[in-house]
């Protein structure tokens, strides 16, 4: 079950990394900002 995790895009949600980079992002640029990273996050792995 772990392989099929890493394969979800979700799963960034719940890493530490994910954390440590986006929250920060979030008060710095914003939500609107952060909603298209977060897309080409995922996007690219």
């Amino acid at each position: 079950m772990a392989g099929k995790s890493r394969m979800r895009p979700s799963f960034k949600k719940h890493t530490r990394r994910y954390r440590e980079l986006i929250a920060p992002t979030k008060v710095l640029e914003g939500q609107k900002r952060l909603t298209k990273k977060r897309r080409y996050a995922n996007r690219h792995g």
